[in-house]
């Protein structure tokens, strides 16, 4: 017996169209390699603007991902020409409050170390939704504030 009622395709229609209209994505993804955790970052851009969301990237400038996606028409890359400390970077609210002014709701993060720069910018701001998603389990200390409050 299913728990939740399972969507036709007009719902799921009806559905996109109203997220369409609220929905302003931003993917970060600053790193500097060409791995399963960039390509899924990539590919998930992409996919959401095949969808007809605004989708914008914030990546490392020259980096594989920037590289990759300048070629795509449809996603907007926002390339940084430094590489943020994992915590506080002043440099990165500078960006993300930018971002948010523009009317950025929603933030995917594909590294969970850098939500210790991320976090304390968005944390008081109830109209984004942050979340990060984590591509590989390691043996990394994981035991700080940020990763307790995941």
């Amino acid at each position: 017996m299913a728990l939740t009622p399972k969507l036709n395709e007009p719902d799921i229609a009806e559905l996109r169209e109203v997220l369409r209209a609220e929905l302003r994505p931003l993917t970060i993804c600053l790193s500097q390699s060409w791995g399963g955790l960039e390509q899924v970052a990539a590919q998930d851009a992409l996919d959401l603007s095949e969808q007809g969301f605004p989708v914008q990237v914030l990546c490392l400038a020259e980096s594989p991902i920037h590289l990759y996606l300048a070629k795509k028409k449809e996603i907007k890359l926002l390339p940084l020409h430094h590489r943020p400390r994992n915590h506080f970077d002043l440099k990165l609210r500078e960006e993300l409050s930018g971002l948010i002014t523009n009317g950025t709701n929603l933030i995917h993060s594909h590294q969970t170390s850098l939500l210790g720069s991320i976090v304390p910018w968005v944390w008081m701001n109830p109209k984004v939704a942050l979340f990060a998603s984590r591509h590989i389990m390691n043996r990394h200390y994981k035991r700080d504030f940020y990763h307790r409050a995941i």
